[in-house]
């Protein structure tokens, strides 16, 4: 079987790194239009991303219903079925539903999740049992039975302590990569460009996220923390690949960062690549039979691997370069100069010649 081998038109990468900074930055400015449009559309600022209630706060209902779980096809008709039932319901109290999920081993359950009613505790849970009593009132005839249909509250502060418990979570696993980078590589600059690319993923997640108005939630978290571990490898197995070309130079022999980096580059593409494709596989597979739950999670992480894929590629070593390189540059102006000293010692040096 012939082995598949990438390459890049002139393996000349890290000089065309304004070029790839450019597309990060054209992302970023497509998703703010994207937020403008969304957030005129809602006629809200705050509906320009999509955050779920796990970190707005809101209300969850679980219904058991009457159907048997017997195959997809019925089980997906009866779900929609309940569904139109309670998007009906919540319109009459201007509420809309966050997201819905499939549910149950033996009876088929669903899983909805729409906003706060109020900000009053109190007018709040009236408005929930009104909403309660009334799909109790349309859906008892065939799809539940007496009291199968159960709601739950989560308030500001339970998603206040979500926030910050995600915020904790992505920065302690991003130090962590920090140390061990440094510790692995002893070069300050392949931590750094290694940070900034995650940075850079981090950051194109959130903004496709955006674009595409998917619901921000903790399977969102999730996401960021699975990129965050997957797009590092990537990074790790080119600078790695960069310190062992680094030793291969003779000693005496004149180094060119661009050339060492192109070419580990060059020799790194073809597993990078390869590796995200068939992740991407499972992830997209996931993406489009998955419920809507896991499809929150799947999409994400697709732009993840891309993104991240695209910064171990072209972002991170066209950083570690311009550092380098500026590096070098700066000890080459360095060398031969004179050095200055203090007049303290000046005198010191001439009292103890005259006591000579």
């Amino acid at each position: 079987m012939k082995k598949i081998n990438f390459t890049l038109a002139g393996k000349r990468v890290v000089e065309k790194w304004k070029y790839w900074v450019s597309v990060p930055l054209a992302i970023l400015l497509i998703a703010l239009i994207a937020f403008g449009i969304y957030a005129g559309v809602y006629k809200d600022a705050s509906q320009g991303v999509n955050v779920g209630i796990d970190f707005t706060g809101g209300n969850i209902i679980t219904i058991e219903t009457k159907f048997d779980r017997d195959n997809s096809i019925n089980d997906t008709l009866n779900f929609n079925q309940t569904i139109d039932v309670v998007e009906d319901v919540l319109a009459e109290k201007n509420a809309h539903i966050s997201y819905d999920q499939m549910g149950g081993s033996d009876k088929l359950s669903v899983i909805v999740r729409f906003n706060l009613l109020s900000k009053d505790n109190v007018e709040n849970e009236t408005l929930n049992n009104e909403i309660v009593a009334s799909l109790q009132e349309k859906l008892s005839e065939s799809i539940v039975d007496g009291n199968d249909i159960r709601l739950e509250y989560i308030g500001p502060s339970a998603s206040s302590e979500l926030i910050l418990t995600a915020f904790l979570s992505v920065l302690i696993s991003t130090l962590l990569i920090l140390v061990y980078i440094v510790i692995r590589f002893r070069n300050v600059f392949t931590g750094l460009a290694a940070i900034i690319a995650l940075l850079h993923d981090v950051i194109m997640v959130f903004a496709l996220t955006v674009l595409f108005h998917i619901q921000i939630n903790s399977s969102f978290i999730a996401a960021i923390i699975t990129i965050i571990a997957y797009s590092i490898n990537n990074t790790i197995v080119l600078f790695d690949r960069v310190r062992e070309n680094y030793k291969s130079i003779q000693v005496g022999e004149s180094v060119n960062n661009n050339m060492v980096v192109n070419k580990s580059i060059a020799q790194t593409l073809s597993r990078s690549i390869l590796t995200t494709i068939t992740t991407m596989a499972s992830i997209v597979i996931l993406a489009i039979i998955g419920v809507s739950s896991i499809r929150e999670f799947a999409l994400p992480v697709l732009f993840g691997l891309i993104a991240g894929t695209f910064s171990s590629i072209f972002i991170a070593p066209s950083l570690y370069c311009l550092m380098k390189n500026a590096s070098d540059a700066s000890s080459k102006r360095n060398i031969g100069k004179p050095r200055k000293i203090k007049k303290a010692k000046v005198k010191k040096e001439i009292k103890d010649t005259a006591v000579v």
